[in-house]
């Protein structure tokens, strides 16, 4: 509209409000449409919601638990109930159809734990033996305050002793220990393990050796298992002489404290390995920071032989390896020492002699070499690696290990191939450097062809582990990562990243 027609003045105000109301009612519009344009993307999102969801449903249905074979995800079940979720079975049984049927696989239901005190233990020892059917078991007894039903829940069990593959009592008192095992079928023709665990407490001092008020016996237990070979035996004082099978080769005994300061005798331990010659493992250990007196033997030229041991484990305070000196090992290739203390600023004398009498003397084909927080003298240690030739792997943890006997290392243990230090705080990066570059020239010299056949020139050192070693720099660390494998961080499942993997490792 032309605004002369309407006599009106450019630039009037009249003109001006004609203006604002042209845009205002063009910013209604805009508002409408994006009102409009709003409900739609609401609808979008309301649509995309809905696809969302299902993608979700039906990424569920997909999952890597559901693609599994029933088989491997039985396998999956039968480790969570090994690490204590003894209710495995039941609950993965109410999840998702692929899991139920995971869980029909006999072996899921193969560990029956019955807790004696629980509600009905009867019923639930039926159940998970009816569940398992014929496969192999694993069963475990827990006996804490109520043993009134143990009759019938032994007689459950026993109905199916001839699938026992594992046994396992827990009990706060001897008596009930002893009534389990009392009311064991000895028909366990595939038993191969017996783990027994007692809380209550005695003072080994005031003991006789014979004694059997307090005592588990197990050695007429199982006289028709013609496969039970492996002990364990936790609690506060050393089994007695004569209570189990000479058949007997893996032996862990873990000696608890507790309230009572108890004393062990270095006799005691060594009249119970003798009657055990078929050993092939033993662990003796105690927990971490506990103590404990081995007081020492009063017949100083005993001699306890074990000829077929290959694998021993002790792990305690500096008086147990008192029994070492005693001990005639002459096939022991794995030999694990660990201090239960934390390392002394010192070297204790009377440890390293023990040790050194115990190498020397029994002059074992020792392969592999542990010392935990134990220091040896640097004659200890140069007379133990001259007494193993044969020493391939050596371990050393708080170690106040020389540059001298590092290099008594190269001249002494030819076929060493891995040197593991940790926390060692006298030897050198120069003196690691110099002994692995002079195996690699030996070896190289070895393999041109001269002395191809010469098995006494040293070989390589394939792997160098170097943690927390002061005075290894890192030009040594470059040095020797030229001629060798060499690692600086511990492995998630190393040997010493945690201190109660050791008691069943080995």
């Amino acid at each position: 509209m032309d605004p002369t027609s309407l006599n009106l003045q450019p630039y009037s105000s009249d003109w001006h409000n004609m203006d604002l109301q042209a845009h205002q009612q063009a910013v209604d519009l805009i508002d409408i449409e994006i009102a409009g344009l709003m409900r739609t993307v609401r609808q979008l999102q309301f649509r995309k919601g809905k696809h969302e969801d299902q993608i979700k449903y039906f990424r569920g249905l997909t999952t890597l638990a559901r693609k599994l074979p029933a088989e491997l995800l039985a396998c999956i079940f039968e480790e969570c109930v090994r690490d204590g979720w003894t209710r495995t079975p039941l609950t993965a049984s109410h999840v998702c159809p692929e899991w139920r049927i995971a869980a029909r696989i006999p072996t899921v239901w193969s560990h029956v734990y019955v807790n004696c005190d629980a509600k009905d233990p009867c019923g639930r020892a039926r159940f998970w033996i009816e569940k398992a059917q014929g496969s192999l078991l694993r069963v475990t007894i827990d006996v804490a305050n109520d043993a009134s039903r143990l009759p019938e829940i032994m007689e459950i069990l026993s109905a199916r002793a001839a699938q026992w593959q594992t046994f396992s009592v827990k009990s706060i008192l001897t008596s009930h220990a002893r009534s389990v095992l009392t009311l064991c079928n000895p028909l366990a023709p595939q038993l191969r393990e017996l783990e027994k665990s007692i809380v209550e407490e005695f003072n080994e001092s005031n003991l006789p050796l014979d004694g059997d008020a307090y005592e588990v016996e197990v050695n007429n237990r199982f006289l028709h298992a013609p496969h039970f070979r492996r002990l364990r035996i936790r609690r506060n004082i050393l089994p007695s002489p004569g209570s189990f099978p000479s058949s007997v080769t893996d032996l862990s005994i873990i000696l608890t404290q507790g309230a009572i300061p108890t004393m062990s005798s270095v006799d005691r331990a060594l009249q119970l390995l003798a009657g055990l010659p078929a050993l092939q493992r033993l662990s003796i250990l105690l927990p971490y920071q506990q103590e404990r007196v081995f007081t020492p033997s009063v017949d100083a030229t005993r001699l306890v032989e074990l000829p077929d041991l290959r694998t021993l484990v002790l792990v305690g305070s500096p008086d147990m390896f008192r029994i070492l000196p005693y001990l005639a090992t002459p096939s022991l290739s794995h030999l694990h020492l660990r201090s239960s203390l934390d390392p002394l600023s010192y070297t204790y004398e009377e440890l390293s002699s023990n040790i050194t009498r115990f190498i020397e003397r029994a002059a074992p084909p020792i392969e592999l070499l542990e010392l935990h927080d134990i220091d040896l003298s640097p004659a200890g240690f140069t007379a133990c690696f001259v007494a193993s030739p044969h020493l391939k792997e050596l371990r050393l943890h708080e170690s106040d290990i020389p540059d001298s006997v590092i290099r008594e290392v190269g001249a002494s243990c030819p076929l060493l191939e891995r040197l593991d230090l940790r926390w060692c705080g006298q030897v050198t990066g120069r003196a690691l450097v110099e002994l692995v570059q002079g195996r690699s020239k030996d070896s190289d010299t070895c393999y041109s062809g001269a002395h191809s056949t010469d098995s006494s020139v040293p070989g390589r050192i394939n792997i160098v582990t170097v943690i927390n070693c002061a005075f290894v720099k890192e030009e040594d660390i470059l040095d020797l990562s030229r001629v060798t494998q060499c690692r600086l961080i511990m492995a998630a499942d190393d040997y010493c990243s945690e201190y109660p993997s050791v008691l069943f490792k080995y």
